[in-house]
């Protein structure tokens, strides 16, 4: 950690509240799959895209990417978060997730998935060791929250869906292994439709988290399968209402309270001059509030 760790607690550079008087803080958490394969493979151009991505992510107190193997550099230079994880290599041999932080962390702890389906196709998962990036985050001096970052097999073949399956129940386990009891946020790249048939999202929501897409569109009890909810979505998966794979999950403990302030996808903002999009997936936000339990 660095010696200024104290300090940038303190400051939040930014946008990060801290209320003295009612012991609330604020973070406002992005997850986004920044398509950093390489080029030509990458569904993007993440050699000219990863700065412009670096510097719209220095807006966010807490970013965790998917995807972040080839172009890290770029990506991690045009970003001013004093807490960055060390990125674990280039596809094929790193997980592509990383952390960009205005609070410090600590016990950073990357788990590959057991089960993964497709080397050549349905995805190419197993070509590389994906899997979860786990750290421990100091929201305030004295107060910490578990925070998740993953990236599960991607694919609709049943053989991709078997192994997605594993992936969120290897979460879910080591979630009830390592953060029994504390607060905690989980975020990434699920891969998942809660409406898709051989998908397990809903399960995430039956241990007790809350999906932050959900509670901010009032959704009284999870999409059933089949249809998407709004049709319009499958076409252009552009606003709010959308359910998307990527997912900001939260749940607090006995100590603090956890709630959503704010969630939004702000795919207008990370686009290049042209107006086109920096990665073949969606920029997911929420700004969540933790308040402490008085004595």
């Amino acid at each position: 950690m660095s010696p200024f760790a104290c300090l940038a607690c303190i400051i939040l550079l930014g946008s990060t509240a801290l209320n003295a008087q009612t012991d609330d803080v604020s973070l406002r958490f992005l997850t986004y799959n920044v398509a950093g394969l390489p080029e030509p493979i990458s569904a993007s151009s993440p050699a000219k895209n990863s700065p412009k991505i670096g510097a719209l992510i220095n807006s966010y107190d807490v970013v965790l990417v998917q995807e972040d193997f080839n172009y890290h550099n770029k990506l991690s230079e045009a970003a001013l978060h004093p807490y960055q994880s060390k990125t674990s290599g280039w596809a094929g041999f790193g997980d592509g997730l990383n952390a960009f932080s205005k609070v410090p962390f600590q016990g950073l702890e990357r788990i590959k998935w057991k089960d993964c389906h497709g080397v050549i196709t349905q995805g190419s998962d197993c070509l590389t060791p994906k899997g979860i990036m786990f750290a421990r985050y100091e929201i305030t001096p004295g107060v910490t929250v578990d925070v998740y970052d993953l990236h599960a097999d991607a694919g609709s073949d049943e053989g991709s869906m078997e192994a997605r399956r594993s992936n969120i129940t290897q979460l879910l386990d080591l979630i009830q292994e390592r953060s029994g009891g504390r607060a905690v946020v989980v975020v990434g790249d699920f891969n998942s439709r809660y409406t898709r048939n051989g998908d397990i999202a809903e399960h995430m929501v039956q241990a007790g988290f809350q999906d932050s897409w959900m509670v901010w569109n009032d959704l009284p009890a999870l999409p059933s399968k089949g249809p998407a909810l709004n049709e319009s979505c499958a076409a252009e998966p552009a606003g709010a209402f959308c359910e998307l794979i990527d997912k900001i999950y939260f749940r607090g403990s006995d100590d603090l309270d956890v709630s959503l302030m704010d969630y939004h996808v702000p795919f207008d903002v990370f686009v290049d001059a042209a107006g086109k999009p920096l990665s073949d997936h969606l920029p997911v936000a929420a700004e969540l509030r933790f308040r402490f339990h008085q004595d």
